[in-house]
Order: structure tokens, then C-alpha cells, then sequence
């Protein structure tokens, strides 16, 4: 394990964190990564440290660094990870006898900063093949060198054989032995399955018995010996590999297959799945490594997937009909229990046994997290007298949980089904298989973020075609087989551990449903996959329409039928929005004469802040205002219309002033977006002057929605097509140069013409505590099932119980000091406590301020200052440093009159 000390970049400093009462180091630690087999198996003892990048950090802090003997030499995200030169240039350069982690090329900077998270990249477990016969695959072309592969019999594997193999090979996949997954299962997976073993073999492990046992626990032996190895063979995971022989590290997921002992090789791997290498790691064909090591990361499981409004805005009428009632069901029923500590004590357990079984692979609201605190499980678990009921600290987490499933109602309200997404060429571009749902099953599927509607993908679940074409890949748990062209050009989805969240519409009456369609769309199978795909989209939007008026009877309604129509219908080619693919990478340059460390800062600046989630929450604010312009009541749809064009006349003078841009018309024609943006804005604008010519009620209704519709078209247009677009560029922005257009986002930010409360507020600590509710502000679906859930929240506290079971045991007398002591420590924690959680809430929120480090200043008059966000626009103030007795500078601050009254500042200059 290797644990790596956090510093601060700006003054140098560890991280100070309370550990145990007093202050110390904080420290990453590292456990099965490569970089830690990497420094063992080239005998390189280093020490590493790792920091975060922030505003104001420049070049001049990398040379400061650079002086204390701090190089920066790869980068994941925000975090940078540093080490002395010497190490940092055989990670980056090698040696006569190192081989550097990624090519020493002029690629590698690049790599350093795409690639770096992969380097630290921990797992739950690691193994070595110290000889190792690779086969490389180049899962676009389906082959894998000008060379015949010959199977470990001798004889030669055909073209035709070799097809199956390729049909499981896909950007992001690996094969390996049955004995090489076994190796990676972990020590709590082997002690589980042998205390069921033991169990089931009738073992009590009484030493009284011991003798007459000894049959039962050779059975128990057996037993596990065989679950390991079902556990092995049924088993995707999540996986990085590489071998110090040769620079590159290999990503994706993994399974067992027979085919490596087929073809007498430790592993099959795409070319795809490796990166960064010199060319010789992914070149297709057979090659012999040495120390080949593989670790483990999470593994494929079924589970749930919760829906949030990045999806539920795309399908504003299921939202309205299908999900709110459910919601509100539960919110009812939620309302019911709060004040019931039996009650409520016997929902959290039930809750919990089903996350156990069914785990919520992926929560857009990281808040939700915290309100399910394991401790609680098992506090409630061993109570089996209730002499619990009421403690204090059980009131505090059945509380938090509370307050977590109000908080998930209102924001996300449904969860569906979810798998991890893997390759599968026998299947169409229609088709899907997921053996966690029913055969024949009419299903959309996606997967997060979710640029817009046309990222969801249509499907039938075709679990027969992959039983008897593949039953090796039919055997996998936890997984969902996706077509090649659908998951990349429509789900934008990889294999590399990519989660799709499934939901199902309609089930199948007949058992051969999938064969019928099949044979049904025989004629289109010489087509293109995008109209073969569209082929079956039309085929099943038909099939639910005439299931309606009665004429279909091999389909029946299943959970979500309307969400499944809507996504059906909102892909039809003459209403879908643009599509949305995969940008274009462009590799992080590196400057001739420039040192690695340089061009892998220079990366780390762009990369450090990821800005998926601000393109994201502007895309949702936009979609959400231009829902409230179709669903606002009809009395109020006049003062909105009036909002809008008042808002639209300011835009268009900020434009005027050079504040704001609006997208040029052959850019977007030329991205595939519809153009006249100003045009359209400034028709808008002008409304608010023709409205008053109507003076009829009915006449100023009928404007004001032809109005409100040409709104509210432009401002999904321009969520779902340029925003969309900003928000794909922002998920791959570790790997490309290429960031977000800043000046399409601003546009996107200016269009609202009001404040979305509920995106502000959706992770203030606050709501839902002491009976604060969800802010919301527009008149649409989401907004709808927020003010449902507001309705039936109740801010009725829970109240601890007087307990005297075990008062026995303190003792009974007490001073006035103690008491008072005792009172102290009361109220110190609770408000230590209220703090954390706010300090916590805030730290998601990732302010520019709190990145930076703060500085305490103190005056000759003893008077202090606390300095939290101060410009240092060259990075050249020498208060980073400052410490003990100075040279001869003087810092003086100053009020910046510039500033306006909201954002009052100060600028600090060095004397």
C-alpha cells in the first residue's frame, strides 16, 4: 500500500486533518495500483504527494516546486501527483533499464494527464502472471494479425471460428483464464462463500463434534472449492493491467473465457483497451510479457439506477402521469412512518436489506450518500428488544435517513434497473440483452449524463440469441450485452464499466416475440445499422400505438409504458434532436524545448476543473424553463410571456455591449443545429409590444402561447443541441485538449430569464431539516413532484426516549460541575456536528474559495485578518511562503472600489 501525503500547491504545506483528537497529515492511500508494482518490480523507493489545482495556481508555482524538489509527473482530474526528479523521469522517460510507465514520446504528456488516473488507479485486489502469452485483438477490423492463430491442439482456428471470439470483443474488453479471475477474488468473498459452504454441509464447529464433523467439512471444502470457481466463470469486473516490460496500461472489463485456454494464452485483450503505449503493447497479434500484472476493480452487478431530472426532462408527460403518482404514493407513505419509531425503524431495515441485494450502482445526487450510514444497520440489527429505540445517536440516523429519502423523492422520485454495458455482435441494432429482465421486453436504455433524448436507445430484450449462440456469455452476472453501433453511436455508452440504467415498457405476451421481429425486419438487414435501428424504433413505436386502439396483443403494459412511448416517439427522424457523439480528442500539446513537467502542468490546468457539472445544470435549468412555458397554467402564461420578452430585449442589448454571444448561424448550420438564434430572440423580444394590440382575453391567451412555443422550442433546441454537444466535451475533457465553448455556456446562462430555485438549492444541507422544504420557482413536471413531495413532508422531529436499562451500571450521583460538563460536551458536539454537515454540504459545491488556501494575517496593532480568496494574477506574492523572519516586502490591502456592492473585495500588493 503506498500512502501518499496531500499538500497544498500555493504555500507547500501537508494537509492538516483531525485524526483521533489531534492534528495530522492527511494521507491518500493506494492499494493495488500499478504505480505501487511498478515502483517494486524496477526496485525504486520514492515518495509521493499529491495535490489539488485551484484558481490562481500558475507556472510559477511549478517552478517553486520544481526548486523543493517537487516535479509533477502525472495527473488525474484535480489531483496532481508529485515526486523527486529522479523518479519522476524514469516514470516519464525511463532508463537503460527502467521502462517508462507511458512511450516517451511527444505523446507522453498527453498520456500523463488522459491517462495518469490510471496509474493510481487502487483495487480491491492484484495478481502477477510472471510469464504471460498475450493475444491482442483489433476489435474494429475483427482481427488480430496477417498470422493464422493455431489452437492449443496445434490445429489452425478458422476464420469462421474466430468470428464468435470477435463477437465478444469490444473497446474496453478483456478475456482471461478461469484461474486468473479466481486469483483476484478477494479474501472477504472466499470467507463468505466458506461460511455458507460450512453452513450448508451442517459444520457447527463445535470441538465436542469435532471428529464426526470432519465428513462435513470435507463436503464444505468441496463445496466452496466449486462456488469460487462458479464465482470466477460468472464474474465481470472492472480491470487495469500492464506489464513493466513495455509502456502502456490496458483499461476495461474483464471475464473468464475458455477461449484463452483454447488458443493457449493467459489473456485475449482489445487494442483499444490500451493506452499510451509506443505501439508494441497494442499491435494485434501474440506477444510474450513478462510480470504481467492485473488488478481488480468493482464488479458487474444488477442494481438500480435512479432517474433524475437530466432524464425526467426529456419526458415531461411520463414524468407527469407515470411518475409523479408513484412519488407521491411514497412520499404519502414516507409521511406516515416519520414520527413512528417502530415504524420507521422497520422501513429503514426493509430499505436496506433491498440496496443490499439490489445496490444503487450510480447516484446523480452525491447527498444521498450520506443518509445511509452503515453503523445504523447494524445497531438495528442486533436490537432485537428495541431497548435502542429512542437513543440518541439511532434518533440522529434514522433522522439523516429520513431526511435522505425525502431529499430522494424530490429530486430523482423513480429508480430503474441497471447493468454494466458489454459487447456483443450477435445481436442487432435493435436488440439488447439483459437476463435481469424479461425476454421479449420492450426497454429504452441510457446511460448518465444524458445530453438529450436522442441518447436513449430502443430496444427488445433478446436473451435467447445470446443463450444459444454464447451460453459462455449468457452465464455472466450482472451485465447487459449491447450491440456495437447502438451503444456507441446512439447510448454514447463504452465497455469499459460504463452503467445503463433500463427503463421497461412493455412486456412480451408470446415467448418467440423477439424471433417475430426478427423475421419481420429480415428485408432490412442488408441495410446501414442506423436504418436498420431506425427500422425496429418505428416498428415498436407502431406496436404500442396499435396496442392502444386495441389491434396489438403480443405486448402488455409493464412499469413504464408511457416513459418507454415517450422515448420512442421523441426519436421518430422528423422530431429527434441533433445527435450527439463522442468529440473529437485532441492530445494535450507539448512545446519544442519544453520539459515534461511543463507541458503535463500546462494539461493539468486545463483538465483540473471538470466542468460536466455546470454545462449539465445549465442544460436542466433551460429545459426546465422552456417546459414551464408550455405546462403553466393558463392564467399565468401572460405575465411568463412577458418575463421572457422583457429578458430577451436585455440579452440582445448585452450582445449589443459585447457581453454576450450569440452562436453565429454557419456555425451552427454547420454542426447540425438550426440557425437564426438572433433572428428568433429578437421575435421574442418584440412580443411584449404586439400583445398589447390584443385586447380580448381570449386573443392575449392565444398570443401569448404561440409566443411561449416559439420560446420554448428555441430553449430546447438549444439544450439539446448546443449545450448538449458543450456537455459530451466536458465528459471527455481529461482526454483532449479541446475544452467546453465558454461562450456558448455563457449564452446558455444568459438565455434564462430567471433563477431555476430548484437547481440552486437541490444540495443545501439545509432543506428538509427543522421544516425547510425544496425551493421550487417553475410550472412544469419536476417542479410538480417537488411541491408533492413539499405537501406531505411533515417537520415532526423525532424525539429521544428517557432509557434506564442501563443506568445500573453508572453511577447515580452527580455534582453541578458535572452536570454543567456534561452539558458542555452536549452542546459542543451537536454544534460541531451542525457544522460538519454544512461544511460537508459546501465542499461538494466545490467553490473556487475553498480551494485556495486560507491565510491568517495579523497586524502590529494585533488586529486579524483572514484571507481566503486573493487574486494573485502572476503568481509571484510571497506570502506563500511566508514564514518566521521576512526579507524586506511589505503586503498592503486595500479595498478594490471596482468591486460591486455584492461582491465587495480587497486586491493585495507586495511593498
Amino acid at each position: 500500500m503506498l500512502k501518499i501525503e496531500r499538500f497544498d500547491v500555493k504555500t507547500g504545506k501537508p494537509i492538516q486533518e483531525s485524526l483521533e483528537g489531534s492534528q495530522q497529515p492527511a494521507v491518500k492511500q493506494v492499494e493495488h495500483a500499478y504505480l505501487e508494482y511498478w515502483l517494486s518490480t524496477n526496485g525504486i523507493e520514492a515518495q509521493f504527494s499529491v495535490a489539488r489545482f485551484y484558481e490562481s495556481i500558475h507556472d510559477s508555482d511549478r517552478l517553486r516546486l520544481e526548486s523543493e524538489g517537487r516535479v509533477l509527473s502525472f495527473s488525474s482530474g484535480s489531483e496532481g501527483y508529485f515526486t523527486d526528479p529522479d523518479t519522476a523521469q524514469l516514470m516519464t522517460q525511463g532508463s537503460e533499464t527502467v521502462t517508462p510507465i507511458y512511450a516517451n514520446d511527444r505523446n507522453s504528456p498527453h498520456n500523463s494527464v488522459a491517462y495518469g488516473g490510471l496509474i493510481a488507479s487502487d483495487g480491491v485486489a492484484s495478481t502477477t502472471l510472471q510469464s504471460a502469452r498475450l493475444l491482442v485483438i483489433d476489435d474494429e477490423r475483427r482481427s488480430q494479425s496477417p498470422t493464422p492463430l493455431v489452437g492449443k491442439s496445434g490445429r489452425p482456428i478458422s476464420k469462421d471460428q474466430l468470428s464468435s471470439l470477435y463477437d465478444k470483443m469490444g473497446d474496453g474488453t478483456m478475456l482471461v483464464t478461469h484461474s486468473t479471475m479466481r486469483s483476484l477474488q478477494t479474501s472477504e468473498e472466499r470467507e463468505t462463500i466458506a461460511l455458507k459452504a460450512a453452513e450448508k454441509s451442517g459444520v457447527s464447529g463445535d470441538f465436542s463434534t469435532l471428529f464426526q464433523e470432519m465428513s462435513a467439512a470435507d463436503t464444505a471444502v468441496a463445496i466452496s472449492d466449486r462456488q469460487e470457481e462458479a464465482l470466477a466463470r460468472r464474474s465481470v469486473v472492472q480491470f487495469r493491467a500492464a506489464s513493466p516490460d513495455l509502456p502502456g496500461i490496458a483499461k476495461g472489463t474483464m471475464a473468464s473465457s475458455y477461449w484463452c485456454d483454447r488458443l493457449g494464452v493467459d489473456a485475449i485483450i482489445s487494442s483499444n483497451d490500451i493506452k499510451g503505449d509506443d505501439g508494441r503493447l497494442a499491435a494485434p497479434g501474440i506477444k510474450e510479457v513478462s510480470n504481467f500484472w492485473i488488478n481488480r476493480k468493482a464488479i458487474a452487478q444488477y442494481g438500480q439506477q435512479s432517474v433524475g431530472p437530466q432524464v425526467k426532462y426529456t419526458i415531461p408527460e411520463a414524468t407527469r402521469l407515470e411518475v409523479n403518482p408513484k412519488v407521491q404514493a411514497q412520499a404519502e407513505e414516507l409521511a406516515q412512518v416519520t414520527g413512528d419509531f417502530a415504524a420507521l425503524s422497520q422501513r429503514y431495515m426493509e430499505h436496506k436489506e433491498k440496496e443490499r441485494s439490489r445496490p444503487y450502482q450510480e447516484l446523480e445526487n452525491e447527498a444521498l450518500q450520506a443518509s445511509r450510514p452503515g453503523w445504523l444497520y447494524d445497531a438495528l440489527s442486533a436490537d432485537k428488544y428495541g431497548q435502542l429505540t429512542g437513543q440518541a445517536k439511532v434518533v440522529d440516523g434514522l433522522s439523516r435517513y429520513v431526511r435522505g429519502e425525502w431529499l430522494r423523492l424530490a429530486t430523482n422520485g423513480t429508480s430503474v434497473p441497471s447493468a454494466m454495458a458489454q459487447h456483443h455482435s450477435q445481436l442487432k441494432p435493435w436488440e439488447v440483452c439483459n437476463k435481469d429482465l424479461p425476454h421479449g421486453a420492450i426497454v429504452a436504455y441510457y446511460r448518465s449524463p444524458f445530453p438529450n433524448v436522442g441518447a436513449a436507445a430502443i430496444a427488445i430484450n433478446n436473451t435467447e440469441i445470446i443463450r444459444e449462440q454464447d451460453r459462455e456469455a449468457f452465464s455472466k452476472q450482472g451485465v447487459a450485452y449491447l450491440p456495437p453501433w447502438t451503444a456507441k453511436n446512439i447510448a454514447i455508452t463504452d465497455f469499459d464499466g460504463d452503467m445503463n440504467g433500463f427503463f421497461v415498457g412493455y412486456q412480451a405476451t408470446v415467448p418467440d416475440l423477439p424471433q417475430q421481429i426478427r423475421a419481420g425486419l429480415a428485408a432490412v438487414e442488408a441495410l446501414p445499422p442506423a436504418q436498420q435501428y431506425e427500422a425496429g424504433r418505428a416498428l415498436f413505436e407502431q406496436m404500442m400505438m396499435q396496442l392502444e386502439q386495441g389491434q396489438e396483443d403480443r405486448l402488455t403494459p409493464d412499469e413504464h409504458p408511457l416513459a418507454v412511448k415517450e422515448f420512442a416517439e421523441k426519436n421518430a427522424p422528423e422530431v429527434r434532436p441533433p445527435e450527439i457523439i463522442k468529440q473529437t480528442k485532441e492530445k494535450h500539446p507539448w512545446q519544442e524545448g519544453e520539459s515534461h513537467a511543463a507541458a503535463t502542468w500546462r494539461a493539468w490546468e486545463i483538465t483540473a476543473d471538470n466542468s460536466t457539472g455546470k454545462v449539465a445544470n445549465a442544460g436542466m435549468s433551460l429545459q426546465a424553463l422552456a417546459l414551464e412555458m408550455r405546462y403553466a397554467p393558463d392564467e399565468k402564461k401572460e405575465e411568463i410571456l412577458k418575463q421572457v420578452s422583457g429578458h430577451c430585449e436585455h440579452l440582445l442589448a448585452k450582445v449589443d455591449r459585447g457581453k454576450i454571444s450569440i452562436p453565429d448561424d454557419d456555425w451552427l448550420t454547420s454542426q447540425g443545429f438550426s440557425p437564426f438564434y438572433t433572428e428568433r430572440i429578437a421575435h421574442i423580444a418584440n412580443s411584449k409590444n404586439l400583445l398589447s394590440r390584443y385586447k380580448m382575453p381570449e386573443q392575449r391567451q392565444a398570443f401569448s402561447e404561440t409566443y411561449l412555443n416559439a420560446a420554448s422550442t428555441l430553449f430546447l433546441e438549444v439544450a439539446n443541441g448546443p449545450n448538449a454537444a458543450n456537455l459530451q466535451t466536458a465528459v471527455d475533457m481529461a482526454k483532449s485538449a479541446k475544452g467546453i465553448n465558454e461562450e456558448m455556456h455563457k449564452f446558455v446562462v444568459a438565455l434564462q430569464y430567471k433563477q431555476d430555485d430548484f437547481r440552486k438549492s437541490k444540495n443545501n444541507p439545509e432543506v428538509y431539516v427543522g421544516g425547510k422544504e425544496m425551493p421550487t420557482n417553475t410550472e412544469e413536471p419536476i417542479a410538480w413532484n417537488v411541491q408533492t413531495v413539499n405537501e406531505h413532508y411533515s417537520d415532526a422531529q423525532l424525539e429521544e426516549r428517557l432509557h434506564q436499562e442501563f443506568q445500573s451500571i453508572f453511577p447515580m450521583a452527580d455534582t453541578q460541575q458535572q452536570e454543567w460538563q456534561a452539558k458542555a460536551i452536549i452542546q459542543n458536539y451537536n454544534s460541531l456536528m451542525a457544522k460538519a454537515i454544512k461544511g460537508k454540504a459546501r465542499h461538494r459545491q466545490r467553490r473556487p474559495e475553498d480551494q485556495k488556501p486560507t491565510l491568517q494575517v495579523t497586524g502590529s496593532d494585533s488586529r486579524a485578518l483572514t484571507l481566503q480568496n486573493i487574486q494573485d494574477a502572476q503568481g509571484k506574492l510571497p506570502i506563500w511562503r511566508a514564514e518566521g523572519l521576512q526579507p524586506n516586502w511589505t503586503v498592503r490591502v486595500k479595498q478594490d472600489h471596482r468591486a460591486s456592492r455584492a461582491h465587495l473585495g480587497v486586491v493585495g500588493g507586495v511593498l
